[in-house]
């Protein structure tokens, strides 16, 4: 059964705080974001404007972030979830991964408004599909920012060359413990390719059923729950899913 099909008494409903300061700007739960890019697609300023931006990803990282956790946000975006997250754990527990060059202006430009030093790694996560050559991946950028991805794409334009990072490196390396990741319909292979979880306790994952596919979804899943993973029906909405480590 799809995940959007689910029935909708498992998702909690949250309400978004959400501040205009200007035509150009908005507050978030206390984050400040940009919104006069021309970069950023119209519905994502809307969205913004509106209060709707991540409103489930608000509520997740409420529910399960801890003042100890590292954190590792994957397709960080406008930066927003990195940021968010930084207001819990400290900035220096967090680091965040983004491969769209566009992306990554304005993520940095949101850092730079909250007066945040937050990590970020320019460069996207290896993919058995990935076309890697000596450390770099092709990435395919789209007219809509959260749509680019390492694979072509209707509305993407040519590749372009970007550094190549490894999650489960990422994960070793860094003591990760909490994982936000969106991946544009990669999900399934990125995770897939990661067999040491070791510290990780909660994953946060959009998953774009539609782009994988149901039995890569489906893999997903079963990959997950073979590494104790167990699916929070309580924190997840839509395609905002949550998995928790069992012990």
């Amino acid at each position: 059964m799809p995940l959007a099909d689910l029935p909708a008494a498992l998702w909690r409903r949250v309400a978004s705080t959400r501040r205009v300061v200007s035509r150009r700007r908005v507050v978030l739960h206390g984050i400040a974001i940009e919104t006069a890019a021309r970069s950023l697609d119209p519905q994502t300023r809307r969205d913004l404007h509106r209060g709707r931006y991540q409103q489930a990803k608000a509520a997740q990282l409420a529910s399960k972030i801890e003042p100890n956790d590292t954190f590792l946000d994957v397709g960080a975006g406008l930066g927003f979830t990195a940021l968010l997250t930084a207001s819990m754990v400290g900035e220096s527990n967090v680091v965040a991964v983004e491969a769209d060059p566009r992306a990554a202006v304005l993520a940095r430009a949101n850092f730079a408004l909250n007066n945040r030093s937050i990590e970020l790694l320019e460069a996207a996560l290896a993919t058995p599909r990935a076309e890697a050559q000596d450390g770099t991946v092709a990435f395919y950028p789209n007219a809509v920012i959260g749509a680019s991805a390492t694979s072509p794409r209707a509305g993407g334009t040519e590749a372009i060359r970007v550094p190549r990072v490894d999650l489960a490196t990422l994960l070793v390396d860094r003591e990760v413990t909490a994982v936000n990741l969106e991946a544009a319909g990669h999900e399934c292979d990125i995770v897939a390719g990661v067999a040491d979880f070791r510290s990780v306790r909660v994953l946060l994952i959009t998953i774009h059923e539609q782009a994988s596919g149901y039995e890569r979804t489906v893999a997903l899943m079963r990959h997950l729950f073979a590494h104790r993973f167990a699916l929070d029906f309580a924190d997840s909405r839509g395609r905002e899913v949550v998995f928790v480590r069992m012990p």
